[in-house]
């Protein structure tokens, strides 16, 4: 895969529109009010009787007038706690989300800290306050457990699902495979020599270099920690985005290990991302591969060029290459949200366990550098989480008195604050950085407030929505949307991505009331690689649609409205890839997402042959005869081949009469073989039942040794509901990869 951003235009005839571009954005003039909640206490207790006298504000070292001043207060609930006559309103006004950091904070930590969280977060929902429950994952993102909800049981529940990360964070610097490698004994056969023509070096085993065993194990960690980075620092935007639209003060409770530093200091060896990378399939304990090791380097440039977070540079003016820039991103994106967030090591801070098993020869000698580095990445860590709470007007709950802490900061912070508005000077949303700053004039009075904002614009702030729906697709439903991805390969043996989108026309056209007109969808595309967050390409397509009562009516009549592309050429080296695709409405800042994650092998490993491709779909007539080869076609996106085109099926009902079809790559390292695969199908009653199926067209390439070819397809047999159509080859095991199962639903008449 190429490691450089490639963004693409897809090339596409959506049926019966043609292809225009991005829409004339409008700026309108709006009365923009900013807040600031300032926490007032001294010696501990809140200050509740300051008066917008008593304040002073900057924004940008300027003093500006404020417009509105209040005391937010709910100790009229907190009283009548106190009397053992709780009055809940339906609808509480305070609102706090719980997140539980699954990707930073160690399970073992977190299990052990359970009942103490529960104890202190249930008298906060006894004074009136809805909660939230969240955690983040490492493999989906920010998940919620619990929508807000006022209920102790339904709380108790979610918290107790909660989970952390299996290791403890530093612990999977050591890898097994790094250790199996260092017993294989003198791995580079190399021999050098010096410029003494009489002097001849033996070549090091590898147990006797620590050095390379170090920065292997540097490298693995590293590459794992941006992840964790990446995905951290997205669940967080995401939580901020969700409580923006809530009015007052939001308060978010981190509880987590911290967040991981990375920074051009860390010096990360190219074969971080290399094939032999420990710990892919593809690394092995050659000499091969231990000298191209040694021969890798990366220099200070290409650090400069390593972007995390925004893989895709929505944010172009924004390079993101250091942890310190995302996180100061994320704080102005809180503030601009009014989200402070307060944040909890579950951990105890000095203590911290540290596996002695490696069986590396050399452990003993770099056992001491491997603690002091955890170490210092541990402090590095809560220094992260403190600055995120402190510049977000919260406060950082850690050490021995942590839950005191909690208890009284929380009860306080969550029960009074001070509201202050100012209006900025500017006219619109720069989509720039202002710092604010807030002083008291009464002596003694300790104060917390946030630093500063973004003033976001609408675009600025939908381009930080789509960053944050890549790294939390399953969180942006606002649009429905249905695809497919299908990694066709061609006649040179490259994948080249072949997409489908389906828009259901009653919920997005006719359960609304759209105006007619010009009516323009965003479509996003973005792939990257699962293992080591490596971007594989991303792009954005414009999807017009005329709204007329033409189109309307065709709407009425279908269920839903496809569209498909043909992406560009790539070489996609084997792994796991995720898919997203992000549809968004710019009239209505409205996203909806789908993903995926799909294998991509070397097929060529596969010694009995595999089944690279199975899609449903329809063919039609092509009334242009196409070429002899299957292609796919860049005006439609159809898979074309002499004269008839297949589209994909990507919604997978089909009525019971409809024809059908299925498109095959096979691929056949023997060679060409006569025997076509058998087809049957499995509905409800378990018994498999042979499908009529008979080749519309087919081919064979004998450089790349697949055999590709589209079925016509019998469904009348198949059960109303839910089927199973099964594609394999004579002898093929259960999961053997020349055996597939699609999933096919029959429609009733």
């Amino acid at each position: 895969m190429k490691k450089g951003l490639m963004f693409f235009l897809i090339c596409f005839c959506p049926l019966f529109y043609g292809l225009y571009g991005l829409q004339q954005v409008k700026h309108e003039v709006a009365v923009r009010l900013v807040l600031v909640d300032v926490i007032a206490t001294k010696d501990g207790e809140f200050v509740k009787d300051l008066t917008a006298t008593d304040f002073e504000v900057k924004e940008d070292g300027k003093k500006i007038p404020i417009n509105s001043f209040e005391l937010i207060s709910f100790e009229e609930r907190e009283l009548s706690i106190q009397e053992q006559a709780p009055q809940r309103s339906e609808r509480p006004q305070k609102k706090l989300a719980v997140i539980f950091d699954g990707i930073n904070a160690w399970e073992k930590d977190i299990q052990e800290n359970i009942d103490k969280i529960v104890e202190e977060l249930v008298p906060l929902v006894k004074l009136g306050n809805e909660v939230m429950v969240c955690q983040l994952n490492e493999a989906k993102g920010v998940e919620v457990l619990q929508p807000f909800t006022s209920d102790e049981g339904a709380i108790r529940t979610a918290i107790a699902s909660a989970t952390g990360n299996m290791w403890n964070p530093g612990q999977d610097i050591f890898s097994t495979k790094l250790d199996e490698w260092a017993r294989v004994k003198d791995p580079w056969y190399r021999k050098w020599e010096s410029t003494r023509a009489d002097v001849t070096w033996e070549p090091k085993s590898q147990g006797d270099d620590p050095q390379l065993i170090w920065d292997l194990q540097l490298s693995t960690f590293l590459s794992e920690e941006r992840l964790r980075f990446e995905k951290t620092i997205g669940g967080i935007f995401a939580t901020c985005g969700m409580l923006g639209s809530l009015p007052g003060r939001k308060s978010v409770l981190l509880i987590s290990g911290g967040i991981p530093d990375l920074s051009p200091r860390h010096i990360m060896p190219r074969f971080a991302e290399a094939d032999f990378h420990p710990g892919t399939e593809g690394f092995k304990p050659d000499a091969d591969t231990a000298n191209a090791m040694r021969q890798s380097s990366l220099n200070t440039g290409d650090i400069g060029r390593m972007r995390l977070f925004d893989p895709f540079q929505l944010e172009e003016k924004k390079e993101f290459t250091t942890s310190e820039e995302v996180i100061r991103e994320l704080i102005r994106y809180a503030n601009a949200q009014n989200v402070s967030i307060y944040s909890l090591d579950a951990g105890v801070f000095s203590k911290y366990l540290f596996p002695g098993t490696a069986s590396a020869a050399s452990i003993d000698e770099r056992d001491v550098q491997i603690r002091r580095f955890i170490s210092k990445e541990r402090i590095k860590r809560v220094q992260n989480l403190s600055w995120l709470s402190e510049d977000t007007g919260a406060d950082a709950l850690r050490g021995a008195g942590k839950y005191d802490q909690f208890r009284q900061v929380m009860r306080s912070d969550l029960t009074h604050y001070y509201q202050l508005s100012f209006y900025p000077k500017r006219k619109k949303a720069d989509d720039k950085h202002h710092k604010i700053s807030v002083e008291v004039k009464r002596r003694g009075i300790d104060i917390r407030h946030r630093k500063g904002y973004t003033d976001y614009s609408k675009e600025g702030a939908n381009r930080l929505k789509l960053i944050t729906a890549f790294y939390n697709p399953s969180l942006y439903k606002e649009l429905p949307i249905e695809a497919s991805f299908i990694p066709f390969v061609n006649d040179s043996g490259k994948y080249v991505p072949w997409m489908s989108i389906a828009l259901p026309t009653q919920e997005l056209f006719l359960d609304k009331n759209i105006p007619q007109g010009k009516k323009t969808f965003n479509l996003h595309v973005w792939i990257s690689d699962t293992r080591t967050g490596e971007k594989g390409f991303g792009g954005t397509i414009d999807l017009p649609i005329k709204i007329d009562p033409s189109f309307m009516d065709y709407a009425r009549s279908v269920s839903h409205v496809s569209f498909h592309f043909k992406g560009p050429e790539l070489a996609f080296r084997p792994s796991f890839y995720q898919t997203v695709f992000a549809l968004a409405d710019p009239e209505t800042d409205e996203v909806g997402t789908w993903e995926s994650v799909l294998p991509l092998p070397e097929f060529k490993d596969f010694e009995e042959g595999a089944i690279i491709n199975c899609v449903l779909g329809n063919v039609v007539q092509n009334p242009k005869k196409a070429k002899s080869s299957f292609a796919l076609s860049r005006k439609d996106g159809s898979l074309e081949y002499e004269g008839i085109k297949f589209f994909p099926k990507i919604i997978d009902s089909f009525a019971q009469e409809e024809s059908s079809a299925v498109f095959l790559q096979v691929f056949l390292p023997q060679g060409k073989q006569d025997i076509h695969p058998e087809i049957s199908i499995v509905g409800e009653d378990e018994i498999p039942y042979p499908v009529e199926a008979s080749v519309a067209v087919e081919s064979w390439n004998n450089k790349i040794k697949i055999w590709s070819g589209i079925f016509h397809v019998d469904l009348s047999i198949a059960f109303p509901g839910d089927n199973m159509l099964i594609i394999e080859y004579p002898g093929a095991e259960e999961d053997s990869p020349l055996k597939r199962e699609l999933k096919v639903t029959v429609l009733e008449e």
